[in-house]
């Protein structure tokens, strides 16, 4: 069961690089690219999503234990 859905912009700040260096398979990830983080017991799903003209998702979801996520951005999803 997904505890909390977060959407960020990859924009290049320290939040996206921190997820982008989560995601194994990168896909299309432009600057207009939107980055998913769900948060679930234990772990964390990570995916980039493009919306524009076009809505199309990347196929890049990357699970990622609670403790391989950096003090920084588990700080932001809550997880500490």
């Amino acid at each position: 069961m997904v505890h909390q859905t977060f959407n960020f912009l990859n924009n290049g700040d320290k939040t996206a690089r921190q997820i982008n260096n989560l995601i194994t398979n990168h896909g299309n990830n432009y600057v207009v690219t939107n980055l998913t983080v769900q948060v679930y017991d234990g772990y964390i799903t990570v995916s980039s999503s493009y919306i524009g003209d076009d809505i199309y998702c990347n196929q890049d979801y990357t699970d990622v234990k609670n403790s391989d996520v950096p003090a920084f951005l588990a700080k932001k999803l809550g997880l500490i």
